[in-house]
This record gives structure tokens, sequence and C-alpha cells, in this order.
């Protein structure tokens, strides 16, 4: 697990998240602080994604826009179902906030596309 945390930051596009898992108790494998490092840079990348979806959502025709909120809608649900722990453990807690990152990151790439 520590192996794919340290390639995931090492990707340039995450600054911030790099930053956070090379510091403090984060760099020293401490569970909670890692799961903070990333629950954080999700934190972020959800604003971005926020923001691009009123970008997109603004330049839309009526019917442009009732299609995405709908795809939205559905995208929101299989999220939040997609996502869930397997089980109580700190591994599973960690790598549901990897997926909600990884999900986020990728609905971001599709709004930029939507046409």
């Amino acid at each position: 697990m520590l192996v794919a945390l340290a390639l995931l930051a090492a990707d340039p596009a995450y600054p911030l998240l790099d930053r956070c898992l090379n510091a403090g108790d984060a760099a020293q494998g401490v569970m909670p602080a890692i799961m903070d490092c990333v629950s954080a840079e999700t934190l972020r990348r959800d604003q971005v994604l926020n923001g691009v979806y009123r970008a997109v959502l603004a330049r839309l025709d009526r019917t442009g826009r009732e299609r995405l909120v709908a795809a939205e809608r559905r995208w929101l649900r299989t999220r939040d179902t997609g996502c869930l722990p397997e089980n109580a453990s700190q591994d599973a807690a960690l790598s549901a906030r990897w997926c909600l990152l990884d999900v986020t990151e990728r609905r971001i790439a599709v709004l930029r596309a939507w046409r």
C-alpha cells in the first residue's frame, strides 16, 4: 500500500498531496495522517470539479443542461456506492479515499470534454 502511495504522490498533478504525504506523521506512515492528506486533495479536486461543472452548464442550452444535470446525478450515485470501503479496516478506508480522488479526477476529464 505504501508503494502505491509513493507512486501516486509523485504525480506532478498533485503537488499539495505530495507535500502532505512527505511531511509529518504521513511521512512516517501514520494511516490517519495519510487519509487526511488524501481527503484534503479530494476536497481540492472536488472544488475544481464544481468549477468545471458550472462552466460547462453555463455554456449549454436548456436541453444540454438537462442532459448534464441527469448525467451528474447518475455519476454521483455511482461515485457514492462505488467507493464504499469493503470493511472497517484502515486499508479499506484509505482505498475508499483514493477511489474518490480517482473518480473525481476522471469526472473532471469527462466534463472538460462535454459537448
